[in-house]
C-alpha cells in the first residue's frame, strides 16, 4: 500500500515546511537521529532550490514498502544526475556541502534532468514496525498535516512515487 501523499511548495519560509517535513517523516516512523537527517537534508535541497534552482518548485514525501521518499523538484532544470560527490568537497569554503551532505544523510540520493526541471530524490529507509503498531499514528499524523491546508488530500491512486519528470514537455506530469 502506498502511504499517504503530501506536496508543498518550496517557500523562504524554511521553518514552516521543516516543520511539515519533520511532522509527515515522524508520522510515517521515522524517530531520532534518522529524522533529524531527513529535514537537514530536505531543508538543503530546499536551500538549492531557492538559490540555484530558478526560486521555485515543490516537495513531495510519501512512504511505502518500509521506504519514505522525498522529490524535491526545481524549475531551473540545472542539476544533473550524478552531480552528488562520494567524498566531502575539498576547500576552505563554507559553501558547496549541500549535495554531498544529502548524500551521507540519506540511504539513496536519486537526480533526474528533463528541460525546464530537475528532481532530486531523497530516500531514507524506515524502521520495522514494533508488534504492537496499528498504523494509526501515520495516519493520525498525515491528518495533521493535511490540516496546513498544504495536502494532496486522501490516498492517491494505487502508483509506486508522485508524478515523474515527463522528458517531452520538460514539466512534471
Amino acid at each position: 500500500m502506498v502511504g499517504h501523499h503530501r506536496q508543498w511548495p518550496i517557500t523562504d519560509d524554511l521553518a514552516t515546511l521543516r516543520e511539515n517535513i519533520q511532522r509527515y517523516a515522524r508520522g510515517a516512523g521515522l524517530t531520532g537521529t534518522r529524522l533529524d537527517d531527513l529535514v537537514i537534508a530536505v531543508n538543503e535541497a530546499a536551500i538549492n532550490v531557492l538559490e540555484h534552482g530558478g526560486g521555485t518548485g515543490t516537495i513531495s514525501m510519501w512512504h511505502e514498502a518500509g521506504t519514505l521518499a522525498v522529490d524535491v523538484v526545481d524549475e531551473a532544470g540545472l542539476l544533473r544526475p550524478g552531480a552528488v560527490p562520494g567524498e566531502r568537497p575539498a576547500g576552505q569554503s563554507d559553501r558547496g556541502y549541500g549535495l554531498w551532505l544529502m548524500g551521507v544523510l540519506c540511504d539513496d540520493v536519486d537526480i533526474e534532468q528533463v528541460p525546464g526541471c530537475s528532481r532530486i530524490r531523497l530516500s531514507i529507509r524506515l524502521p520495522a514496525p514494533g508488534p504492537s503498531s496499528n498504523g494509526s499514528a501515520s495516519a493520525e499524523a498525515d491528518d495533521k498535516a493535511g490540516e496546513s491546508g498544504e495536502a494532496t488530500g486522501g490516498f492517491e491512486p494505487a502508483v509506486a512515487a508522485p508524478p515523474a519528470l515527463d522528458d517531452s514537455a520538460g514539466r512534471v506530469r
